[in-house]
């Protein structure tokens, strides 16, 4: 499900933390990394987005993958994110840290939370 940062109720936008925390009481959770790959080839309903660079944000029109970072070191890439370049699809990984604030107009890529596989204790 692709969801703004406004529509899970981010209208500042927000770091990662308050990202997943906040698409967890919608219901949503993040993907493996393997699902950026399939996302990339199976999606065709991308925005052409303009400018290449876009340093210190996510790209326009991008859709950023909502997977939990590999590791916490912040010079290492946290996830994907897709965009389209002149009808050119793009898988690209991105790096931010801690308290890297996302805009609240970002895009991201979650999965519904299937209720019957949580354990509850």
């Amino acid at each position: 499900m692709i969801v703004s940062l406004k529509e899970l109720g981010l209208t500042q936008g927000g770091s990662l933390t308050e990202i997943f925390a906040a698409a967890f009481s919608y219901g949503l959770t993040d993907c493996t990394l393997e699902m950026a790959l399939h996302f990339r080839l199976g999606y065709r309903q991308l925005t052409n987005s303009t400018g290449l660079k876009s340093q210190g944000k996510a790209p326009a029109a991008a859709i950023t993958i909502a997977s939990m970072p590999l590791e916490k070191t912040d010079d290492f890439p946290k996830g994907f994110y897709i965009r389209r370049i002149d009808g050119c699809d793009w898988l690209r990984g991105y790096t931010c840290d801690a308290r890297h604030q996302f805009s609240p107009d970002d895009l991201f890529l979650f999965k519904r939370r299937d209720p019957l596989s949580e354990t509850f204790i």
